[in-house]
């Protein structure tokens, strides 16, 4: 599934959720702002071609940059909630990220 189609289908089941319209938003954006990265630096536009090395990367790249660590937090919440939706969605099977590393995703900002 290319990824900004899975942003749109998240996005929709935030809406199904009664999520605020600034927080699907806001989601969206967070989302979006992944996907540039991993457009720029690894060629990837597929949510099966996400891997765990790829999300620490954009981590460590927005520390390098001098962003706060609770912008951090807020990004990996994000994230870490999008791809356990596609792994609830059905996507597992293709994904490349493991629901160990995405229960990892909470501590890897502890190693930055």
């Amino acid at each position: 599934m290319h990824f900004n189609d899975g942003i749109v289908e998240f996005g929709f089941d935030c809406k199904a959720r009664k999520l605020s319209g600034k927080s699907i938003s806001n989601y969206q954006k967070q989302l979006r702002y992944l996907l540039r990265y991993l457009e720029a630096e690894f060629q990837v536009n597929q949510v099966e071609e996400v891997r765990f090395f790829h999300i620490k990367q954009f981590l460590v790249d927005m520390a390098d940059k001098g962003r706060k660590p609770q912008y951090i937090n807020d990004l990996l919440k994000v994230f870490k909630t999008f791809f356990n939706y596609m792994k609830q969605e059905g996507y597992s099977e293709r994904m490349r990220i493991t629901r160990r590393q995405l229960r990892r995703l909470v501590f890897c900002c502890l190693e930055i």
